[in-house]
């Protein structure tokens, strides 16, 4: 029987955990996600962004929502660690290895990974605690070692933050494709514009004649073509020079080219 429910009043609980508390009773939550399910989450969330779609309250939300009670006999019960401590034993039973944990490096394993990945969702737990007797991660020489536990668990975060990556890159990817496709599926033409605004028979840009073109459009350099040819042709004769190389690289940063490309480019013109 529950008598006191401790609870930390500077801590204001979130909505979600309220929603929580108020949808499921912690036997019915813990319920929903048993140890079996550590036999088959692999197949069905071979990548960790798809525990998704598994709706399941985050680790953090779950301890928000109930908080450690005690009983009659003055037995502490944390329901979040609890129910973590029974996925991380069926781990260890699989294992099967001689040295087990003990009590309280279990209870402080569970405490440890719920301070460091409260937002951790209980499906994704799961599908770590899967990896985890899989081998994917560690491996446990003889006895299960909390500190090798912990580094598997950033390996777990950083194949989280990998697969979440892909995910959002495969999304805009394809929000781009579809945008495209619906660009190009209401395209009209500029003979249709103009009909359809009343402007038929306007020219484009690209219909106007060539001398106005040329009229419009910008000098490629500042200084006349004759003077940047001389410039040239001083460099090229100051090849024996200390400081020849230094003019060379003024005046490709300058002209975006050395001498003799723009004596040869421009020469031709000229004559």
């Amino acid at each position: 029987m529950i008598l006191q429910r401790q609870t930390n009043s500077t801590i204001k609980e979130s909505e979600a955990a309220v929603a929580l508390r108020n949808q499921y009773s912690p036997s019915q939550i813990t319920g929903k996600f048993p140890t079996g399910l550590q036999t088959m989450i692999m197949a069905a969330c071979p990548t960790v962004d798809c525990c998704e779609k598994v709706p399941s309250p985050m680790l953090g939300t779950m301890a928000q929502a109930y908080p450690v009670f005690c009983d009659k006999e003055g037995r502490t019960i944390d329901i979040t660690t609890t129910w973590m401590k029974a996925h991380v034993t069926e781990v260890s039973a699989f294992a099967n290895v001689k040295g087990k944990m003990s009590d309280w490096q279990l209870e402080n394993l569970c405490q440890q990974i719920l301070v460091d990945y409260p937002t951790l969702t209980m499906v994704e737990f799961i599908l770590f605690c899967a990896r985890l007797r899989s081998g994917l991660y560690e491996d446990f020489y003889g006895s299960i070692d909390p500190m090798r536990i912990m580094k598997s668990f950033r390996k777990f975060i950083d194949d989280k933050n990998r697969d979440h990556f892909r995910k959002d890159e495969r999304e805009r990817q394809e929000r781009r494709e579809r945008e495209y496709e619906e660009r190009e599926k209401n395209a009209v033409t500029w003979e249709q514009y103009c009909k359809m605004n009343g402007i038929e028979g306007r020219p484009t840009i690209f219909d106007r004649p060539e001398s106005e073109k040329k009229e419009n459009e910008k000098p490629k350099y500042k200084e006349p073509i004759e003077t940047i040819l001389e410039t040239a042709h001083w460099i090229l004769s100051k090849k024996d020079e200390e400081y020849f190389v230094v003019y060379v690289n003024t005046f490709k940063r300058k002209y975006d080219c050395t001498p003799e490309e723009f004596i040869e480019e421009n020469e031709a013109k000229k004559t």
